[in-house]
């Protein structure tokens, strides 16, 4: 199915046994384009922490439409008991190393390619103490992951022009957690609407200038699909229509 990545912001957190918080943000790595983290407001439950759930950890067989929440495969005690990430400082990949190691997550930096520390890792008891899981290897951060409320709104400039509109979302196919879509504001171009383009038309993202290249000209842009409708998933009909484009 594909989702559109603000419909998952502000939706609600459904553990086994209790809901529990919202997603505030989504983590993606910006040269793949797949989803790595969902980021989880716990109001007061978890002051000073910051939640990060991999895209692994959604129980996608009852993810349905979204309307009461986001189903996730583990308990409210597991989540408070996992490694403390600090709220106000980068990921490192020593942090998401611990995290992948206490749920058992695939770690997406090893690519295909299993390894002896994670390969059948079960997800840790909820009363294992951090202490006794494996010491990390790596305390560098991820230069790739960023976050979506920071790009959107950014400016897409076109293969011919300076003239741009902002990024208004992505979407996301939820079989693999990849951005598939890029969709535009072309309000400030002409009278138009939110148009559809697809990821690998992304050339490049200028961080520094709030910019992104594409390499469609403005015309290819503003004959491209208009966004499917303002409910998700998007349906099979409309997913194909965007496909054809």
């Amino acid at each position: 199915m594909i989702y559109s990545t603000k419909s998952l912001l502000g939706k609600k957190i459904q553990a086994t046994n209790e809901d529990f918080g919202t997603c505030k943000d989504l983590y993606f790595d910006d040269e793949s384009f797949h989803i790595r983290y969902l980021v989880i407001d716990t109001g007061n439950w978890l002051p000073g922490r910051r939640v990060l759930l991999s895209p692994q950890s959604i129980d996608s067989v009852n993810m349905g439409d979204l309307r009461d929440g986001i189903p996730v495969t583990m308990t409210r005690e597991q989540i408070e008991k996992s490694p403390p990430m600090d709220a106000d400082k980068p990921v490192s990949r020593q942090a998401e190393e611990r995290l992948h190691v206490y749920y058992g997550w695939q770690p997406y930096w090893l690519g295909d390619s299993a390894s002896p520390l994670y390969a059948g890792v079960p997800p840790i008891p909820t009363n294992t103490p951090p202490a006794e899981m494996p010491p990390p290897s790596v305390e560098e951060g991820d230069p790739n992951l960023r976050s979506l409320r920071e790009v959107c709104g950014y400016s897409i400039r076109p293969a011919d022009s300076d003239s741009s509109g902002p990024l208004h979302d992505l979407l996301v196919d939820a079989a693999n957690w990849t951005v598939k879509f890029a969709v535009v504001n072309t309000r400030p171009w002409f009278i138009g609407s939110h148009k559809v383009i697809p990821i690998n038309t992304v050339k490049y993202v200028d961080y520094d200038n709030s910019e992104i290249g594409c390499t469609y000209t403005k015309e290819q842009i503003k004959g491209s699909p208009s966004e499917p409708s303002d409910t998700h998933p998007i349906s099979v009909d409309e997913e194909l229509k965007l496909q054809k484009s």
